[in-house]
């Protein structure tokens, strides 16, 4: 079993960080789990990371995603228009399909509040094509109908429930890595 997925933001020298990358190797293993090294990397230019086997920039990877995101939202929408869909229904489906792929590896970057309003701005129309809401509708009510929240506030909750799971499966390794 590999640990998959798992992005770490570490600031300090390449000693600190060393120290840190064994203290969380010593939790993952603990739990069966192994990092797969010739997918593993450590980088310094968040401007740019390796993905499927690519290096891509900051913009170039939001843009490509944005671009995967849109397709599969349009290839989609005869499911979306689909009369015997409730509204939570499609929007847990929006969620699922649409949502989770826009977000993906989104705290890594440290975007500009303008590219995430912009993103917003996007959800919010597929929101109101999807349950055919009449866009005069205060975006605030559908939002909180359907349990949606900005995309800024979202991405700090993935980065303080990754944390915070940290905390929570290993204790006794998380106080060696805060002393570090």
């Amino acid at each position: 079993m590999f640990a998959d997925d798992l992005i770490l933001i570490i600031k300090g020298n390449m000693n600190q960080i060393n120290e840190k990358l064994n203290a969380i190797y010593q939790v993952i293993v603990q739990f069966g789990l192994k990092p797969n090294e010739d997918k593993t990397e450590i980088t310094q230019d968040l401007s740019k990371i390796k993905y499927l086997g690519i290096y891509l920039e900051k913009i170039s990877h939001l843009v490509y995603n944005l671009k995967k995101v849109k397709e599969t939202y349009n290839s989609s929408k005869q499911l979306f228009n689909n009369n015997l869909l409730t509204n939570n229904l499609k929007i847990r489906l929006f969620k699922s399909f649409i949502l989770s792929q826009l977000t993906y590896g989104l705290e890594i970057y440290n975007y500009k509040i303008a590219t995430l309003n912009y993103l917003n701005s996007w959800i919010n129309t597929c929101i109101t094509e999807i349950c055919k809401i009449n866009r005069n509708t205060p975006i605030l009510i559908y939002k909180t109908e359907f349990k949606f929240e900005n995309l800024v506030i979202s991405i700090n909750k993935k980065k303080f429930k990754f944390k915070n799971k940290l905390k929570e499966l290993s204790l006794p390794y998380l106080e060696k890595i805060n002393k570090i």
